[in-house]
């Protein structure tokens, strides 16, 4: 009986540890940022809307650093991807239906006299 394969390389372990290590951080900054501006900011005596001036001012900013966290984890993640997509990985091998058959091709179908 052989060993079982191992479910990833060494490089896509690589790849998943540091997609995990990524998120993980980005988490925590907006957790930071989250708790930053809930307990350490000054609350001011302007109303507007019957809501506190600086109820706003917060919620614009945080709102802002998200904004800037989704851009800079799909910009990470886009080298990281670009990195990782150098070789083929065990997915794209296993759904192609032939050897050197390519996903156009699969959209296509076997087929091609249909398009």
């Amino acid at each position: 009986m052989r060993a079982p394969e191992p479910l990833l390389s060494p490089q896509q372990y690589a790849y998943w540890q540091a997609v995990k290590r990524l998120t993980w951080r980005i988490l925590g900054v907006w957790i930071v940022l989250i708790l930053g501006a809930v307990l350490f900011a000054p609350v001011s005596e302007a109303v507007l809307f019957g809501v506190p001036l600086s109820y706003w001012i917060i919620s614009g900013a945080l709102l802002v650093s998200f904004l800037g966290l989704v851009v800079c984890y799909a910009w990470t993640m886009d080298r990281l991807d670009g990195q990782q997509n150098s070789t083929p990985t065990k997915a794209m091998t296993n759904n192609r239906a032939e050897a050197g058959d390519t996903h156009e091709n699969q959209l296509r179908g076997s087929d091609a006299s249909r398009h």
